[in-house]
């Protein structure tokens, strides 16, 4: 390598040196990064927007003070989070509860299944038509009532 060559390069890298002195130069003094979100809107709250809050869960087994049902099969229990409430509901069975944190939701879940399934369960057959016919199917196939 030749010393013109050394020369040459170091050149180079003076030159970029320069240049990135150049632009922290037009990077204004009291410019901060921005950790921390702070909001004028009284009635928006960023948190409730920022990540998704919705979890899947798989559960075999409801229970309220008295009664306790488990299913054959896993049951997907929706919980999410929106406005600062928490909602956990099923759409295939028509079940959606609410609460102030998740445990309230899920509670308020089981409470509305074990409902409908005494309700399902103490219908005849020829009361039911439609959506009402396979509710009542399903809980007749999926529940089963167990001992607490």
């Amino acid at each position: 390598m030749s010393l013109a060559h050394v020369q040459n390069s170091y050149g180079d890298v003076q030159n970029t040196y320069d240049l990135v002195k150049n632009r922290k130069d037009d990077i204004p003094f009291n410019i901060n990064k921005c950790d921390t979100y702070d909001s004028t809107d009284v009635d928006f709250d960023a948190n409730d927007y920022i990540g998704s809050l919705t979890t899947k869960v798989p559960k075999w087994n409801f229970k309220s003070l008295n009664f306790k049902i488990y299913s054959s099969k896993p049951i997907e229990v929706v919980i999410s989070r929106q406005n600062g409430r928490y909602f956990a509901e099923n759409e295939s069975l028509d079940i959606y509860a609410i609460g102030a944190s998740e445990e309230e939701a899920f509670d308020d879940f089981c409470q509305n299944l074990i409902y409908f399934y005494k309700h399902y369960k103490a219908l005849s057959w020829d009361k039911v038509t439609g959506r009402a016919e396979e509710l009542k199917q399903l809980f007749d196939n999926v529940f089963q009532e167990t001992l607490i």
